[in-house]
C-alpha cells in the first residue's frame, strides 16, 4: 500500500473520541504552493492535555506540559487547509505509537508497540471529505474544516532518502524513504526514536489536483466492517463467497480483481466511479456467481484486450445497471465465460462495446443501451454459440453486431431479436466467418451504411416464420393489409427475410406478465390493458406531418382476451376502420389481426366482440377506469 508515515505519540484504547489539532507550515514558513511543487514538514510538536484523564498503563512518556502538533498545508487552490485534532492523555509509562496514512487505500488503525519495535498499522487516511464531515478510523476523530487534495503524480517510480538525525538520543531520529509512482506517495519508516520534549523531522508530499482523501466507503454489509478500498474489501479474509459489498459514491482508482463470489453493489451508478488509470482492465472477474451493479466504469487501458469489465472463465455472472464508458473494450466476455447476464447497462464512448470471445456461450445481452463506440462494433461475437440477444438499442457504432468476422471464428445458433440497430457507420449487422443457422427477428434496422454483410453465404434464418424484421431500405409494398411487406427483402441467396415489416416493432407490457405485440407506422403514445374487462386501449399518431394513413398490426395472446370474439373501435366508433382483418393468423396461443385508419391522433379500443349494449357499457367502464388511472398517477406524482 501507498503510505505517507506520520510519526505519532499517542496513547491507545480512550474511554472516548478524541480530537488532534494538526497544522502544517509549507517550507517551515507557511508559503503557498502550487500543485506539483514539494514542500516539507517542519518542527512539528507533540504532547498531551495533562488535565485529559486517561488510564495510567496508555500513557506516553513523561512529559509534563500541554503542547500543540500543528500542520498547516495550502492545497492546489491556495486555500488554507486544516485539520482539527487535538492529542490528550495523562503519562505514567512509555510505549509509541506509530501511526501512518494510507493515500491510496483509505485504511487507518491505531495500535501500540514497546519503545523501539516497528510501527504496526495504520492511522487514518481520508478523501472527497467536505467542509464539516467527520473521519473515524479508530481514533482519533479527524474533523476536516476545508476539502484537503493531496499527491499522485505520474508513473515514474523515484526514489529519494530523507535522513534527519540531531546529536543525542534525547532527540527523534527518522529516515524516511519515499518512493513516487502512479498511484501516490509511499513512506517507509526504517528508523524511529522519539524523545522528551524535542521533536524534530521532516518528509516530503507533492499536491496534484486529482484523488481526494476519502473516508471509509467500502462496506460488507454481511460483516459489517468498512474499508476504503474495493478491493481492500474483496481480499479482507472476513470477506467470504455470498457476500455483498456495498460502496458509497466516490471515484475509486483501481484496478480490482473479483476472485470471490460476491455482489458488488454502487450507490449511485453516476457517481459511484471506478477509475481503472488507464492500465489494464478496470475490473475483471475471474470466478463464478459475482454480480456487479450500480457503478460507472471507466478507463480502461488500451492494448490488445483491455476492458471495463473482463470475465474470463466466469459463469452465472450479471453486469447490470452500470455506465461503462472510456475503456477499449466496454465488456470482454472470454475463455469459456458462460451463462453471463448483461442487462440494463449504459454502454457509451469505448473504442468497442461487448465482445463474446474463445467458446462462451448460452449469455444473454439485453436491454442495454449501446451507442458511439465508434471506432469498432456494439457487440461482438466468436466462436460463441447459443447466445441470446435481445431488446437492445444499439445507436451510432462503427458496426451494430458482430457475429464472427472476416478473420474470426464461427458464431452459431445464436438468437437476435427485438434490438434497435442504427446510424452504424460501417453496417448494422455482420454474419462472418461460418457463422450459420443464426435466427434474427423483430429487429429494426434504421440508415446504417450497409444494414448487412454477409461475408460467406451459410444458411441464417432472417424470420421466425411468422414475422422478419424493418428494414428502413425496404421498397416493397403492403397490398393485402397485413403490415408484412408482399415481397421478400433479399440478402443472398441463404439469408432471406421472408416476412420483411412495414411498421416497427413494439412489445407492450400488460398487467398479467403477458405482452401485446405492434407492428405500426404510427406513434403509440399510450397503452392500457384493463383486466376488468379484457380491453386494450392506445392512443395513436402520426410519425410524421405529412402522414395521412396508419395500421397496427397486433398479436394478442389468448391468456387476455377472449380472441374468438374482438372488435375494434376508433375514437369510440366516430372514426371508422378502413381495412381490417380479425383473423391474420393464430398459433394457438396468440392471435393476429389487423386495421388501418386516416391519420391524426387517435383513441383506438380492441374489445371482446359482444352486444352493442355490453360494448357500450366496457366503452364507459374503460374511460372511467383511464380517468381513475390518470387521476392516481398525477396524485401519486
Amino acid at each position: 500500500m501507498n503510505k505517507i508515515l506520520l510519526l505519532f505519540v499517542v496513547a491507545l484504547a480512550l474511554p472516548c473520541l478524541v480530537n488532534m489539532h494538526i497544522q502544517v507550515s509549507a517550507n517551515g514558513g507557511g508559503a503557498g504552493i502550487e500543485a506539483g511543487e514539494w514542500f516539507r514538514y517542519e518542527d512539528i510538536k507533540v504532547s498531551w492535555d495533562s488535565n485529559y484523564s486517561i488510564p495510567s498503563n496508555i500513557a506516553i512518556l513523561q512529559l509534563n506540559d500541554t503542547q500543540s502538533w500543528e500542520i498547516a498545508c495550502d492545497d492546489v487552490f491556495g486555500t488554507n487547509i486544516t485539520f482539527h485534532e487535538t492529542i490528550r492523555y495523562k503519562s505514567t509509562s512509555e510505549a509509541t505509537v506509530f501511526g501512518w496514512l494510507d493515500i491510496d487505500s483509505g485504511e487507518g488503525r491505531l495500535a501500540s508497540k514497546p519503545w523501539g519495535t516497528s510501527y504496526p498499522g495504520a492511522l487514518f487516511i481520508a478523501a472527497n471529505l467536505s467542509e464539516g464531515d467527520s473521519l473515524y478510523a479508530g481514533k482519533p476523530d479527524v474533523k476536516i474544516n476545508e476539502t484537503c487534495r493531496v499527491e499522485y503524480f505520474g508513473a515514474v517510480r523515484q526514489s529519494n532518502v530523507v535522513n534527519r538525525s540531531l546529536y543525542s538520543s534525547g532527540y527523534l531520529k527518522t529516515e524516511i524513504m519515499v518512493w513516487d509512482r502512479l498511484s501516490g506517495i509511499l513512506c517507509e519508516l526504517s528508523v524511529n526514536y522519539f524523545a522528551e520534549n524535542r521533536t524534530v523531522g521532516w518528509y516530503k508530499v507533492r499536491l496534484s489536483q486529482t484523488n481526494l482523501w476519502r473516508p471509509f466507503g467500502v462496506h460488507n454489509l454481511d460483516t459489517g466492517l468498512k474499508y476504503a478500498r474495493i478491493q481492500e474489501a474483496i481480499d479482507a479474509p472476513e470477506t467470504l463467497d455470498g457476500h455483498t459489498i456495498y460502496v458509497e459514491e466516490a471515484v475509486y482508482y483501481e484496478n480490482i480483481v473479483v476472485n470471490k463470489s460476491l455482489s458488488v453493489v454502487g450507490e449511485d451508478k453516476s457517481s459511484t466511479v471506478i477509475d481503472g488509470n488507464g492500465i489494464g482492465n478496470t475490473l475483471s472477474i475471474v470466478l463464478d456467481h459475482v454480480n456487479i451493479t450500480g457503478f460507472t466504469i471507466r478507463r480502461s487501458g488500451s492494448t490488445t484486450y483491455d476492458a471495463g469489465v473482463y470475465l474470463d472463465n466466469a459463469n452465472y455472472c450479471t453486469l447490470s445497471g452500470n455506465n461503462i464508458i472510456d475503456n477499449k473494450y466496454a465488456i470482454m466476455i472470454h475463455s469459456l465465460s458462460n451463462y453471463i447476464n448483461i442487462y440494463g447497462n449504459s454502454i457509451t464512448n469505448n473504442n468497442f462495446g461487448i465482445r463474446l470471445l474463445s467458446n462462451s456461450h448460452y449469455n444473454n445481452i439485453s436491454r442495454n443501451s449501446i451507442t458511439n463506440n465508434i471506432e469498432g462494433y456494439g457487440i461482438g461475437l466468436t466462436s460463441s454459440d447459443y447466445n441470446c440477444i435481445s431488446k437492445n438499442f444499439i445507436v451510432n457504432n462503427g458496426a451494430g453486431i458482430l457475429l464472427g468476422g472476416i478473420i474470426m471464428g464461427s458464431s452459431n445458433y445464436n438468437t437476435v431479436f427485438e434490438n434497435t440497430i442504427s446510424e452504424s457507420s460501417e453496417f448494422g449487422i455482420e454474419v462472418g466467418g461460418h457463422s450459420k443457422d443464426n435466427i434474427f427477428h423483430h429487429n429494426t434496422l434504421v440508415n446504417n451504411n450497409q444494414q448487412v454483410i454477409v461475408a460467406l453465404d451459410y444458411t441464417n434464418f432472417w424470420d421466425n416464420g411468422v414475422e422478419g424484421n424493418y428494414w428502413s431500405n425496404y421498397t416493397g409494398s403492403d397490398s393485402n393489409h397485413d403490415g408484412l411487406g408482399d415481397s421478400w427483402h433479399n440478402i443472398t441467396q441463404n439469408n432471406v427475410d421472408h416476412y420483411p415489416l412495414i411498421g416497427l416493432f413494439r412489445s407492450l407490457n400488460t398487467s398479467t406478465g403477458e405482452n401485446v405485440n405492434v407492428i405500426t407506422n404510427s406513434t403509440i403514445k399510450e397503452f392500457h390493458y384493463f383486466d376488468n374487462n379484457d380491453t386494450i386501449r392506445m392512443i395513436v399518431t402520426n410519425m410524421t406531418m405529412n402522414q395521412t394513413h396508419g395500421f397496427c398490426r397486433v398479436c394478442i395472446p389468448h391468456k387476455i382476451m377472449d380472441i374468438g370474439r374482438i372488435s375494434v373501435l376508433i375514437d369510440d366508433g366516430a372514426t371508422p376502420l378502413l381495412h381490417h382483418n380479425y383473423t391474420l393468423y393464430d398459433d394457438g396461443t396468440h392471435r393476429w389481426i389487423y386495421f388501418a385508419y386516416e391519420h391524426s391522433e387517435h383513441e383506438i379500443a380492441i374489445v371482446p366482440e359482444l352486444p352493442l349494449s355490453f360494448i357500450l357499457l366496457f366503452i364507459a367502464a374503460s374511460q372511467l377506469a383511464v380517468i381513475f388511472y390518470k387521476r392516481k398517477y398525477f396524485i401519486d406524482k
